[in-house]
This record gives C-alpha cells, structure tokens and sequence, in this order.
C-alpha cells in the first residue's frame, strides 16, 4: 500500500508549496494604494516569485507605503511610484478609501506600464452681438488658442491639474466678463460662457 501511493508524494508537495507561495503574496496589496488594481504584479514579475525593483523597494522601506516609497520611481519610467499609484505624496494610509482615479493607475514595478495623459477639459460658449469666431485663448498651467464654432461653442482638452484664465477676444466686439479664471481640480470644467456686445 505504501509503495502504491508513494508517486503521489511529489506532486502533493509541490501542490502546497504553490499554494503556499500564492498565500504568501496575497493581502498585501492592500497595503498599498490602488494596489488592487495591478495585485501581485505590483512587486512580483509575472508567473515568478522574482521581486519587481518596486517589491524590493517595498521591502525595504518595512513593507509600508509613506513618502520616501512614494517618491522613488522604482521602474525608472519617468514617473514616480506615488504618481503611478494616484498619491504623489505618500500620504495615503492602510484601510483609507483607494486616492485618485483607478482608470488613471499604472504599474510601479513596471517600466512599461505608465499613466495616460492627462485628460481634463474646460469648455463654454460664446452669445449675444456675435458668436461664431470668436477667439478663445487660455492662458495658465497651459497655453493653447481656439476659435468658436457655428453655435459659439468651444473645447480646450488635454489639460492637467491647475489654475488658467480664458480670454475671448474679436475686433469690433467687448465681452462680459471680460475673462474668466478657472482652477481644474481632478475633473472636467464646463459653462465657462462669455456674453458678446459690439463696441461703440
């Protein structure tokens, strides 16, 4: 009987020490943010028990997400792990609601993982003496120029968190108000709208 189940040995043996090593990974993902989005791929290359240079720098700062992890860009892609990981500042703690957005989380442990562009938008309209033409120049975290369209509508995208001004301007025509500050906090801005009067 002993012999008869002896062949089953290597393969329970290697079963367990699987599973002992997928145990071993799982739950800490947790402790760092949006870690549940890219899990053990985070500080392990996949299928391997091989620490990504995220893992290793996890690791050694006590298996604790803080600043100093933040900080670091640990794939060398250009971008930090806490600007991968929507907390550039490390300020996140264990069992806090995951920061940022999760559709804009990149992998830290790698190097070809980074975030999209940013993708927020301001927008308004022109009305009033006249409304197709007009020019709209933004000024601020970024500069860009464009022109109303049929209906006096206008769009500036692509843009990142920060302060701008919008200024509408055409020749024969003053507008109220005259600009417009906007800050972008995270999330698209809308109804930056302008009323236009001839000049006399």
């Amino acid at each position: 009987m002993r012999g008869k189940w002896r062949w089953l040995f290597p393969i329970v043996f290697f079963l367990t020490l699987g599973f002992s090593q997928a145990w071993g990974y799982s739950g800490w993902e947790t402790y760092i943010p949006n870690g549940n989005v890219y899990s053990c791929d985070n500080c392990h290359l996949p299928d391997s028990s091989a620490r990504t240079q995220f893992g290793v720098d996890f690791k050694n700062n006590n298996k604790t997400w803080s600043s100093t992890l933040a900080d670091l860009d640990s794939d060398g892609d250009g971008y930090t792990n806490g600007e991968e990981l929507q907390d550039p500042n490390g300020t996140w703690v264990k069992g806090q609601p995951a920061p940022g957005d999760p559709d804009l989380v990149s992998n830290p442990g790698d190097r070809e993982s980074i975030p999209p562009p940013p993708g927020f938008s301001i927008s308004g309209n022109v009305s009033g003496a006249v409304s197709a033409g007009v020019t709209i120049t933004l000024t601020g975290a970024a500069a860009d120029t464009t022109v109303t369209d049929a209906t006096g509508d206008y769009i500036f995208t692509g843009l990142s968190n920060g302060n701008y001004t919008v200024t509408p301007s055409k020749t024969g025509y003053r507008f109220r108000p005259r600009k417009q500050k906007v800050t972008m906090s995270g999330a698209d801005v809308t109804g930056v709208d302008f009323v236009a009067k001839v000049k006399r």
